[in-house]
Order: structure tokens, then sequence, then C-alpha cells
């Protein structure tokens, strides 16, 4: 599923600073009274959080020593208010500016790990059921029941379809209208138009990401052999037909939970015994009255999950279980990768994501944040997940990378280690996170490590075409009292005009000067990056007695 806050907007600039990095981890830094040859040159201090903990900011910098002897220590209120600011959208007379329809979805991807992973009771080593054909469909028309998921994301809601379109690779469903249950109005030429959308890509999908061929691996799964096709359920997901503004809504949706046989599972977890992915019916129609094609991308990235779970859990011998940003990363890098194939506008992409990213890199994405907290805080996670794998890509073998991590016999970090290797990278999962600071502070140099490349490639005879990311298209409102613990360089904070207001926003990533901090956490693979000038020495912060796992780089600009 995806969940998106709905107040989501695009900013854009443009904007260059011309930088150069070396890297410490905080170990070989040069005290004040020996020579350095970066003397008086400007430095950013990058820390990364290795561990798989949050851990305090206020706790690394507030009380650091180091830092208070390089500078007072600005607590200024509402500072940790700018991490819980919206994307802006601003009018059409400020120049390098993008028009963003706010009511356009913008949906995160949420799945439960009792639906994404496999059960430990359900471990695919027992040959106790029998091996049965897989459900196919005769023709447009015929009707079948499928379990679906209602207000309370429980999956045991049975709804009728009805079969609309049968594709070279898909068969559409779209759920009967009842009394109790509206559904848009939606022609058969649409549904048509949909699985002829998703005919273009699924093979090559599959080329990249791993085949959808479901064998003799366990006799408590369903038979996929060589040309099966993908059922895809068009419904009203959690029957919120068009939710309010600001709210993050389900959009779309993989259960692994599909791919068992009912009687493997009990009574409790209802399996359509089928591949199948979900996908909401008003968005759907959302995208039919706007000519965009938002939920065909949000199928491309559903597909990926149902491939990560066949050749990830169900072929590796030991059937691990991966971790959610890991699968997520993954599914929002396929609908990179398709992105141009499609033609999709970068608003009905993943780089929508990238004004969350630019305001909360600092929350990282092992953590994966669910709905126990702020709702809107998945939103974080997912748009620091994207803007690390589309680093990745761009950086580290393009198509040929996310191939290699997603169908090596590992999963998480260790699968992102050897994806590297088998490439010939002499990096890891760790070193290339370290150096993603370098895409904070060098936003915009495509000579320089960060998402600012077009990399056109060719892959099993298709070509492919990841464009440049420009991070300082992207911006977020500020508090005007809080200036001052911005950095800021060419114009990256100017006055905007939302409505008839005239605000604050603030281009590309963040960054706070020396002395101020947010009120957060520095979540697990998070960054934070602060400004601290022309200095005579490195800056260090001194850990606090009990933490470990802090990466510390320094950037150097010229």
């Amino acid at each position: 599923m995806k969940k998106t806050l709905r107040n989501g907007f695009l900013l854009a600039g443009i904007c260059s600073i011309f930088l150069i990095s070396a890297c410490s981890n905080g170990t070989d830094n040069v005290s004040n009274s020996e020579p350095y040859d970066q003397a008086g040159k400007e430095h950013f201090l990058v820390l990364t959080n290795d561990t798989v903990a949050d851990v305090s900011l206020e706790n690394l910098i507030k009380n650091n020593a180091s830092m208070r002897a390089a500078g007072s220590i600005n607590s200024n209120p509402g500072i940790e208010e700018l991490f819980e600011s919206n994307a802006i959208k601003e009018n059409s007379d400020y120049e390098n500016i993008i028009n963003v329809n706010i009511d356009d979805p913008q949906l995160i991807e949420i799945l439960r790990n009792s639906d994404r992973n496999a059960d430990p009771r359900l471990k695919m080593n027992a040959n106790i059921l029998p091996q049965k054909p897989l459900f196919t469909a005769s023709e447009v028309g015929n009707t079948r029941n499928f379990w679906c998921y209602n207000t309370n994301m429980s999956s045991n809601n049975e709804l009728v379809f009805t079969l609309k379109a049968i594709g070279q690779k898909c068969q559409i469903w779209f759920c009967n209208a009842t009394d109790s249950h509206e559904e848009p109005d939606i022609t058969n030429e649409q549904f048509n138009s949909l699985a002829a959308s998703l005919d273009q890509v699924f093979e090559h999908e599959m080329a990249i990401f791993g085949s959808n061929i479901i064998e003799a691996y366990s006799n408590q799964l369903i038979n996929a052999p060589q040309g099966t096709k993908l059922n895809v359920l068009i419904y009203d997901i959690c029957g919120d037909k068009n939710p309010p503004q600001g709210q993050a809504v389900v959009g779309g949706l993989f259960a692994s939970k599909d791919l068992f046989l009912q009687a493997s599972l009990g009574n409790d977890i209802k399996s359509n015994e089928c591949e199948c992915i979900h996908a909401d019916s008003y968005l759907l129609k959302k995208d039919i009255d706007k000519n965009s094609k938002f939920i065909t991308s949000t199928l491309l990235h559903e597909f990926q999950h149902l491939l990560n779970f066949v050749n990830k859990t169900v072929k590796i011998s030991n059937n691990p279980v991966y971790a959610t940003w890991y699968t997520e990363m993954l599914s929002m890098c396929a609908e990179d990768v398709f992105q141009t194939q499609l033609g999709l506008q970068d608003n009905d992409s993943p780089k929508s994501r990238l004004a969350t990213f630019a305001a909360a890199y600092y929350d990282g994405f092992r953590n994966w944040r669910d709905s126990t907290g702020n709702p809107n805080d998945v939103l974080k996670s997912y748009a620091n997940a994207y803007a690390f794998g589309a680093f990745l890509m761009r950086n580290y073998g393009g198509v040929n990378l996310i191939n290699q991590i997603a169908t090596n016999d590992t999963v998480d970090e260790a699968s992102i280690s050897a994806a590297l290797a088998a490439l010939g990278y002499k990096e890891d999962f760790y070193s290339v996170l370290h150096k993603f600071g370098n895409a904070i502070v060098f936003p915009t140099e495509a000579d320089k490590l960060n998402l600012n490349k077009n990399v056109i490639q060719d892959f099993s005879g298709v070509r492919y075409n990841l464009t440049a990311i420009n991070l300082m298209n992207y911006g977020n409102l500020v508090l005007e009292a809080n200036l001052p613990a911005y950095y800021d360089y060419k114009n990256r904070i100017k006055k905007v005009t939302v409505g008839e207001q005239e605000m604050t926003a603030i281009y590309g990533p963040i960054i706070l000067n020396k002395g101020y901090y947010p009120m957060a956490n520095l979540g697990s693979a998070g960054t934070f990056v602060t400004y601290y000038g022309a200095v005579d020495s490195k800056p260090e912060i001194t850990l606090p007695e009990g933490i470990t796992g802090i990466t510390q780089t320094i950037i150097i600009k010229e």
C-alpha cells in the first residue's frame, strides 16, 4: 500500500555549489595547535547513524563540549517544527517553480509484516499439502470473489469482482458495486488501456527484478508456471473514497499470503490463492480524469514486492525475511527505472517524495516508521529510502546494480554490499551510506556523488533512462524566526507566495548552521549535516559515553 500526505507540494529552484569532500570517522581529527592544510576553508560536519537504533541529536550536539567550545548552542523554539513542515507549491509567477496540483495523489505503500513476510509458522519446509492448479479466467465478464482490505486493514472482507480486461501479462478485475460498497465509473476501454500500459513493462520488470514463476518450492504454495498472468484487483481500498486533504491514505498493496494455499493458513488468514496486487479504484479514476499514470506506477511498485517475495523469501533456501526499507527501496527504484518508459510525470513518481527527504533526511530509513506514532512519519521513511536507492543507481551501476540487489541470494545491507562487489566497486553498504552525505552538500554538481546524473543504459535489450534529479527543485516552508539557523547559499532561502500569503521557503536539502539543532532523533541510516563555516581545524563531535556507531565525515568547500 501507499500512504501520502495530501498537502505535499513541489518547489523548483536552481542553485550550484562548488565543493570537494574529505572524509573522517572522527578518530583522526587534528587539534587546533597542529598544522591543517584545509584551515580557513568552509567545513560541513556530516554525522551518519550506523546503528539500528535512533540516537538523540540533542545528546550528540547540544551537550557536546567540542560544540560548546566552537560556538554557542541555540535551541530556538520552533526549529523542530521545520521537520513537520510541508512542501510548498508556489505561484507560476516565480521563475523555475513547478506547479503541482495539491490534490494529486501522493501515496505510500504499506504492507504489514503479517501479510508481507511469511509467518515463521509457515516456513516452506513441509510437504503436507496437495498442490492445486493456478486459478485462471476464461473471458472478460467472468466473476470471482476476492479477499480485500476493509477500513480496519483487515483482509477478511470478501467482495465480488468482474474481469474487465485480459492483457498479455495481466488480468484486470473490478469490484462490483453494491448498496453498501460504492465504486467509481470506469469504462472497459479505460481498463483495457491500463492493461496495455502494464503489458509494456511487466516482462521488462521481471528481467530486472526476477521471475514470478513459483515451482514446487513447497506444497504450501500456489503453482505459478511460466506465463502466469498477474491479477490486478481494483476496488475502493479501505472504503474511504476520496479522503480528506492532508490525510495519509492507502493506494495499493501486495500481500504475500495470497501466494499460499488456503489450507496452509488456517481460518484466520484468507488467501486469494493467486498472484495478485491491489490498487485503489478512486485513485485510478482520478488518474483517468487528470490524464496521469500514478496508479500505473503504483502497480509496478506492488509487482516488485511480489517479485521480491518470490525471489528472496521463496526461492532462497534459507527463506530470509527482508526488512521493510529494503523492499520499499527496491519498489520505488522500479518506479524510477520505468518512469521514462511509461511517460510518467515527476509528481506521479517517487520523485514527489524528495521535498520530504530535503527536510527530514536526518530521520533515516532502517527504523521504518509506522502508524503507531504520527501516521505521516512513514512518509519520511519512504522519502529517505527512495533518495538512497536513487543515489545508488545514479552513482554505482544504474539498472545493473538494482538487478544485482534484487536477484542475489542475500537481503538488506548484505545484499547491497554483495551487489557493489559483484560490479567491481570497492564499497559496501556502510561506505556508500557515508558518502550519501555528499548528495546533501553537493545537490547540483553532476561531477560529484549526488542524484544529479542522467544515466542512460541498455539492459536485457531495453534502453532505460534514469533522469538526473536536482534536489534544488524541491523545497519546504520555514519559520521566519528560525532563519539564523539555516545555512544559505545563492538564495536558497526565498520569499514565496502561497495563496495570498507571503511566506519563506528553503530550496534543496536543509542544512543548519553551527550551534543549531533540531529537536529530533538521528534515525538509523540517517544523516545530519551541520555547516561550520571557515575554521582552522576539523570539526569534531565527541560522542557521549555509551554512544557508538556514529560516523563523522568532513566535507570541505573549495
